[in-house]
């Protein structure tokens, strides 16, 4: 063969090598970027799990300490209508199981209020999960799309340049002229 011939064929070769590298390496690129987006959601769906146990624990010691000041009052109430000589029968008794059944009703509000909140933070916590998920899913899919386009681009530019040589007569017939 010819030196223009190797030199069709080299630059054939080197032209294809460069496409299919930059394909294989977009597609790493993606990938690391696929990983990120996973990783960066798993954490961010950690984060909000203990967001919302600290919630719960939080709420729990604020029942605590609600239940203990409700008793308190009570107690003060109770000794005010001792203190005076009311007996606690009747009004009093009434007034005083009113005001438990109101502190009691004010507790399970704020209870039933926390539940609510954690149950949105953990969900907003799951959808981020399912967003990552599905980012980490695209780029994956942009990297196989890389490489298999860079393949076909390759595959495009040595049959180009074939089509070029044996077209002028560099392969496969004789040279004219």
């Amino acid at each position: 063969m010819d030196p223009i011939t190797w030199y069709l064929i080299a630059t054939a070769v080197i032209a294809a090598a460069g496409t299919a590298y930059s394909g294989v390496q977009q597609s790493k690129a993606a990938d690391a970027q696929s990983d990120q987006a996973e990783a960066t959601a798993r954490y961010n769906a950690k984060v909000a799990d203990n967001e919302a146990e600290q919630e719960r624990l939080n709420r729990q010691s604020a029942e605590t300490a609600e239940r203990r000041d409700a008793r308190r009052r009570r107690a003060t109430i109770e000794a005010g209508y001792a203190k005076s000589g009311v007996l606690i029968e009747g009004t009093p008794a009434t007034y005083l199981t009113e005001q438990a059944a109101t502190d009691e009703y004010n507790i399970q509000s704020a209870n039933a209020a926390s539940g609510q909140g954690r149950k949105q933070i953990r969900h907003g916590g799951q959808l981020g999960l399912a967003q990552g998920k599905s980012a980490a899913s695209a780029y994956r899919s942009q990297g196989q799309a890389a490489l298999v386009g860079s393949a076909f681009s390759a595959t495009g530019q040595v049959m180009s340049t074939a089509a070029w040589g044996y077209d002028r007569g560099y392969f496969g017939k004789e040279k004219a002229g």
